[in-house]
Formats: C-alpha cells, sequence, structure tokens
C-alpha cells in the first residue's frame, strides 16, 4: 500500500507524509518493520484506488504500544514544526514520534502510558491561565500548547482520559 498526502501548516511549512507498507519490511535507519498501530489504517475502499470517494484516510493517531512512538529522529525536525497536526507539542519526552501526530499528552514521566502517577503530578505543573511557562517536563499537560497548564488544558485531558 502507498499512501501520500501533503499538507500546509501555518501557512509556510510544507510536510508530506508518506505511509508505505512494503513486504518484505523495509530496513535500515528510519524505517520500521512493525505494524505502527494506528487508530484506524488508511483504506481505498471497495474499489481499492486512492483517489477517489470511498476512500478512508484513516485516524494517524498512535495507540498505545506503537514502535513508532518516541522513535523519530529529533534532529530532523524542521525548527517551523513546533506542533502536530492537532496543534498539541510536536516533541513531548525529549523525542519525536513518527507521523504526523505526538503522543504522550499526560504522560509526564514518559514511560508511555498516562496513569495516576501521572496525574499525581498535575497539579505540581499547574500555573493557572497566562501565567507564564512552566516547570521542565510539565509539556505533557500543556495539551493547548499555549505556554501554561490552567484549567483548559485539565478540561482537555480529562475529556480524553476521563470519560
Amino acid at each position: 500500500m502507498d499512501f501520500s498526502k501533503t499538507t500546509v501548516i501555518h501557512g509556510t511549512v510544507r510536510l508530506k507524509f508518506q505511509l508505505k507498507l512494503a513486504h518484505p519490511p523495509l530496513t535500515g535507519a528510519g524505517n520500521i518493520g512493525d505494524d505502527p498501530m494506528f487508530v484506524r489504517s488508511p483504506d481505498p475502499g471497495p474499489d481499492e484506488v486512492w483517489g477517489t470517494e470511498d476512500d478512508d484516510y484513516g485516524d494517524l493517531r498512535l495507540t498505545g504500544g506503537s514502535s513508532s512512538t518516541d522513535s523519530g529522529n529529533t534532529d530532523s525536525l524542521p525548527v517551523q514544526v513546533t506542533t502536530d497536526l492537532d496543534g498539541h507539542a510536536r516533541v513531548l519526552c525529549d523525542v519525536v514520534d513518527m507521523g504526523a501526530y505526538e503522543s504522550g499528552l499526560g504522560d509526564y514521566d514518559c514511560d508511555s502510558d498516562t496513569d495516576l502517577i501521572d496525574w499525581s503530578n498535575l497539579q505540581a505543573c499547574f500555573t493557572g491561565a497566562d501565567a507564564g511557562s512552566y516547570g521542565d517536563d510539565c509539556e505533557a499537560f500543556d495539551v493547548e500548547f499555549d505556554n501554561d497548564v490552567d484549567l483548559d488544558d485539565f478540561a482537555v485531558l480529562h475529556a480524553i482520559f476521563g470519560g
């Protein structure tokens, strides 16, 4: 399967995301042969032809346990790219994920899951609205990417993880 899409972010940076599933899997630097574990993989639809109206471009966010999490090359990320396609911080836990979306929201301790240990650190990171920058390692809670951790961030985290 070969799927690509060009996206313009912030009017100036042009990124092309390409998904290629090869058999046998590609090897070498920058390639992972494992299933990326997308929320929903792209599908050309019943006609099996890309570029037609029955295409499903999928949900390319990574699910827990994906080998694509924290396996990108942070040094090759353009300096203009500070957010992912959802508007969240592009780099969490010091390493960029492979793909268009960064996982790790709420994962304070960077252990690839969001649990009570992470939630127990939220209060220490809380700055309040427009209070300025937060401490080290708190970027996982700044889901609005507005340089503070406040009730708006908590509301988004609660909607994602609290039901």
